[in-house]
């Protein structure tokens, strides 16, 4: 979990906070999450990263989550799937939201869908326009099952295979989502298509995620869509209100929030991965558009080890092999 230090996945199981959760060692976590959890939505969490595989389903109500720089909103019936390179930069819940997520380590991640030779399958979408996913009631509650018994597995923490016997389920679990996005695969007759704008516009979005620190001119954007400046500004105005400049000036701030509160990063270092020329000029352009210097905002977040606005209920304790 090297790549991305903000949020791992052994910080939010180790964190001694008052809420209980569903774990395994600081490999496999199951929250639930519901409206009666009085969480306060504070931005110094925001933007973050998990260093996981990360699956949300919703139960009931509504979600509204913003991710590399889109905003989903997810219902009853939803689901979305996560990875270490997607930006999370807000988080609301409706009165009556309800929902699970499931964080699985990378290392565990990649081992079951090798073992499973389910990669093709599960990288399905993922990563794609079409992050929010709705599935049918049926298909929910089979997942939901698994869930149920890898958490009552979990309460059997001191027998002698008790990894082997979650990993099992949990193989079961995404062997369940492998089969119920082969069934949601679109056809090429399917109405999932965008005009060319869209196309364009979600092509510059992935652009930006992967690029946006070290490249800050709409003319590198524009040449790698084959398309002229003014062309991608119109078409980004049009699809969105915003400029391509504010979109890359926010990408930007997004990204030095990240790395502000990445442990032990300094001033200088964010300055530098960001290709500023140097940390004043850094320092100038984050203040302006957050309205605080890069050392005030590190202070601020400095306590900050846990996701954010997600309530974790009954825990089931156990012995360690």
């Amino acid at each position: 979990m090297e790549k991305v230090l903000n949020v791992t996945l052994d910080r939010i199981i180790n964190d001694k906070d008052r809420y209980e959760k569903y774990f395994m060692e600081n490999e496999l976590l199951i929250i639930e999450t519901d409206s009666s959890h009085a969480y306060k939505l504070n931005p110094v969490f925001y933007p973050l990263r998990i260093d996981a595989y990360s699956l949300i389903l919703i139960l009931r109500g509504e979600m509204t989550i913003d991710v590399n720089y889109m905003t989903y909103v997810m219902k009853k019936n939803d689901m979305m799937e996560l990875f270490s390179y997607h930006l999370v930069e807000s988080l609301n819940f409706s009165s009556d939201f309800k929902a699970y997520q499931i964080v699985v380590c990378p290392d565990l991640y990649h081992e079951i869908i090798e073992y499973t030779k389910l990669s093709k399958v599960l990288d399905c979408y993922s990563g794609g326009y079409h992050l929010v996913k709705t599935i049918e009631t049926n298909e929910i509650d089979v997942l939901i099952t698994q869930i149920e018994r890898i958490k009552k597995t979990m309460t059997r923490g001191s027998h002698h295979l008790f990894k082997t016997m979650i990993k099992s389920e949990l193989i079961l679990l995404l062997t369940e989502l492998a089969h119920i996005k082969l069934l949601h695969q679109p056809s090429e007759e399917s109405s999932f298509r965008h005009t060319r704008c869209e196309e364009i516009a979600f092509q510059f979005i992935q652009l930006l995620v992967t690029h946006c620190k070290a490249e800050h001119e709409v003319a590198f954007y524009a040449e790698k869509l084959c398309i002229t400046s003014e062309y991608l500004s119109r078409i980004m105005k049009s699809f969105s209100g915003k400029s391509v400049k504010v979109w890359i000036q926010q990408a930007r701030v997004a990204e030095a929030k990240v790395l502000l509160r990445k442990p032990y990063s300094s001033i200088y270092q964010v300055a530098d991965e960001l290709y500023f020329s140097d940390q004043s000029a850094f320092g100038k352009f984050f203040k302006k558009h957050t309205g605080k210097s890069p050392l005030e905002y590190q202070r601020e977040s400095d306590t900050m080890f846990f996701i954010p606005n997600v309530k974790n209920t009954n825990i089931s304790e156990y012995s360690r092999q």
